[in-house]
């Protein structure tokens, strides 16, 4: 049945780069982010935008925005936890639902009010974290805009919403997942040109399945996030500079007899002059975990080359993740919320806490939105004394003796499909091949998964 389910999913890998489509989405990871005031003025071209700007009265700036998504995908992995976890021989199927309203009143103030539903079926084990929530609010909250002259404005935002910065590496609203991560508090933004300053407070949310989520109370996150655009420093570039501080605080509780205060100073350079784009960014934490001060530390880069074509686009590119360990966890670097999928391998074993990854990778876009990805993930212990981690900072592998770096090497192989405006398809593969550090610690067998999913948004 395993090869029978792998083989078929390889296959629609090939098939599919032969699809059409008839366009692509205008869609964005926020849906808050969406503006459709310009209906107001133009006609009606797609068949939801009668729902996308709905006017309350004359002037047309007071008025309802619908929107939602609903997602189905189906994985599979084989010898999960390298054959140590419990085995599901026929995969399991997530199903997501998402619902939203943005309720415009004039042009300084809006309610952005969005529900989530996260079901999982036929997954042996159960649930893991972030899999499954009934029904929840996943965003409730206010804006209210201070409009300055020169294209300036100031907005306080209040109640819960979604966190998104930079390239998603340490904040991330973990799209991926089933359920997507959310936050209760307050949100302060100046828009200036080209610079934009955000100051918030937040706790993050805690799924509860059988009643309405809540917020840690135990724990603060906060933080000062700065993005300035230097237009002028390399042509055509787009080129940004993100500066940030950020505090997470956790107090003292019965699990955790100390308390926690992480607090990351970082900075992110980014730039595209075509055909070259560059990502860089660079971590640095101190504070006190687990009763121990913390010297940590993380550094991150990307750079790829587009290769000029007219009827497909390749691109390929290097990159290089690092982030500090030590065994007694004064020099281990805590990944914050990062997200599944986007970094360190598609199978999401390993985070970005004492590690080494090495990633070269190539994709091809191909005419009618197809495109098709591939990449090499080799992986190693920064430190060998330290354990190798998850995304969730539980330990993949104790050392247990072990003074082996190299934890593994992963393939993965992708396709995307935007069928449609509101319709998208992906499929993929990945294998991770047990490296030294796994085969002396314990059970040692590759680890492969599968996965394909049909998204709806409108």
């Amino acid at each position: 049945m395993r090869r029978w389910i792998i083989s078929a999913l390889l296959l629609s890998l090939c098939a599919s780069a032969l699809a059409q489509d008839y366009g692509a989405t205008n869609f964005k990871i926020e849906r808050w982010d969406e503006d459709y005031s310009y209906l107001k003025d133009s006609p009606r071209t797609d068949f939801f935008d009668p729902a996308k700007y709905i006017p309350l009265n004359q002037s047309g700036d007071t008025y309802l925005s619908f929107g939602g998504q609903a997602r189905y995908r189906y994985d599979y992995f084989n010898n999960t936890g390298f054959g140590s976890g419990v085995q599901d021989e026929n995969g399991f199927h997530l199903f997501r639902l998402l619902a939203h309203v943005d309720a415009h009143f004039g042009q300084n103030f809006r309610v952005f009010v969005q529900m989530n539903s996260g079901l999982l079926a036929d997954r042996s084990g159960g649930p893991r974290p972030g899999d499954a929530d009934d029904i929840d609010f996943q965003q409730a909250f206010a804006d209210l805009r201070v409009p300055f002259k020169d294209d300036a404005s100031l907005t306080f935002r209040a109640g819960r919403q979604e966190l998104i910065y930079g390239a998603q590496r340490l904040i991330s609203p973990n799209d991926w997942g089933n359920v997507r991560r959310t936050f209760d508090g307050a949100k302060a933004s100046l828009s200036l040109p080209n610079d934009t300053l955000d100051v918030f407070w937040t706790r993050p949310v805690e799924i509860s399945k059988p009643h309405l989520n809540s917020n840690v109370e135990n724990t603060a996150f906060a933080g000062i996030y700065n993005v300035a655009a230097l237009p002028r420093l390399i042509p055509s570039g787009d080129t940004k500079v993100d500066l940030y501080a950020l505090g997470l605080n956790q107090s003292r509780t019965a699990e955790m007899a100390h308390g926690a205060g992480i607090y990351t100073f970082g900075s992110r350079f980014h730039t595209t002059p075509a055909p070259w784009d560059v990502d860089i960014e660079a971590d640095w934490q101190t504070g006190r975990a687990n009763g121990r001060y913390l010297n940590a530390y993380a550094f991150a880069a990307e750079g790829g080359y587009t290769f000029p074509c007219t009827t497909v686009t390749p691109r390929a590119a290097l990159g290089f993740d690092l982030a500090s360990g030590s065994a007694d966890g004064t020099n281990r670097f805590h990944q914050l919320f990062p997200p599944q999928y986007l970094y360190l391998g598609h199978m999401y074993v390993l985070g970005r806490e004492n590690i080494i990854d090495v990633h070269p990778e190539f994709s091809i876009g191909f005419p009618h939105d197809v495109t098709l990805y591939a990449a090499e993930h080799i992986f190693w212990r920064q430190n060998t004394g330290d354990a190798a981690y998850n995304l969730n900072g539980g330990v993949v592998r104790a050392p247990n003796g072990s003074t082996a770096a190299y934890i593994g090497n992963e393939f993965d192989i992708s396709v995307t499909w935007q069928i449609q405006r509101n319709l998208f398809w992906y499929a993929g593969y990945a294998h991770f091949f047990a490296g030294t550090f796994i085969n002396e610690t314990g059970p040692h067998q590759d680890m492969d998964f599968a996965y394909t999913a049909i998204t709806f948004t409108f």
